[in-house]
């Protein structure tokens, strides 16, 4: 009687210690977890079971915090999956968990003007006070357009106010029709201000205070203007649209200066 007892107990210990799917957390553990003992990773989100107990994330929703990012994405830049005030990005701007796929510039001397070249990358700090890659921009199957302005400049101004109102009859054409409609990325890429300079974060805050718009990053170029030394043309603003992989298919031309703008009004 002892012996069947002492095995029984040996079978209740090892059906207790199991662990099936082999993720670290025993069958026992991830049914009082709510993950399934038969998938390693139960959401598919790319972190095992074993990790999301560990980080207190939900093994069963691949958004735990629901904050838009998916939980691999927030642990590979260092935010927390399982606290929506702590994600990738304050302004919520998308995230390309492949952009280093892409072969993009990362110094102005390698990039052109010319059709099909790639957007210098380099990170922008924003309004917000985050460091933003503008290739997490890219592989949303969408255009981005990029405009290079300056805080002294009227027509920058204009231009910013027109996209903030969402208002296709301002001038500037479907432009901001078609950001408000979220068809068409816009970021805007601050290269001086009003002396001159870089812009600082609390010129940043200040053009959002004026042009409020959770659709559109304002970005400070780099301390050594490599945007501005890169894309500018003709004056300011300077507006060029890109394709979903970041490659130029509109700027401006020797009879159009704003033909990125004829560009998305004839989408």
């Amino acid at each position: 009687m002892r012996s069947l007892l002492f095995l029984s107990g040996l079978l209740l210990t090892a059906c207790l210690n199991k662990d099936t799917d082999g993720d670290g957390l025993t069958d026992a553990e991830e049914e009082e977890f709510g993950s399934d003992p038969e998938n390693e990773d139960s959401d598919g989100d790319g972190l095992s079971d074993s990790e999301e107990y560990d980080l207190g994330s939900d093994p069963q929703n691949e958004d735990s915090d629901g904050d838009g990012y998916l939980d691999a994405w927030e642990v590979a830049e260092g935010s927390d999956p399982a606290d929506a005030d702590d994600r990738i990005y304050v302004g919520n701007w998308p995230y390309n968990p492949n952009k280093d796929d892409y072969s993009a510039p990362t110094a102005a001397a390698d990039t052109s003007t010319s059709e099909g070249s790639p957007l210098l990358r380099l990170e922008l700090m924003d309004q917000w006070g985050d460091m933003v890659d503008p290739y997490d921009f890219a592989g949303q199957g969408k255009y981005v357009a990029v405009d290079i302005s300056a805080i002294w400049c009227g027509p920058c101004n204009q231009l910013a106010r027109a996209i903030s109102n969402g208002n296709p009859n301002a001038g500037w054409g479907k432009a901001p029709e078609l950001v408000h409609n979220g068809d068409v990325f816009w970021l805007t890429i601050l290269g001086e201000n009003n002396s001159g300079r870089v812009p600082t974060l609390e010129n940043l805050e200040d053009w959002y205070s004026d042009y409020p718009d959770p659709l559109v990053p304002v970005l400070a170029d780099t301390a050594d203007n490599d945007y501005v030394n890169a894309l500018i043309a003709g004056g300011w603003p300077t507006i060029y649209v890109f394709d979903e992989n970041l490659e130029l298919v509109a700027g401006p031309t020797s009879s159009d200066h704003y033909y990125a703008l004829t560009f998305l009004s004839n989408l």
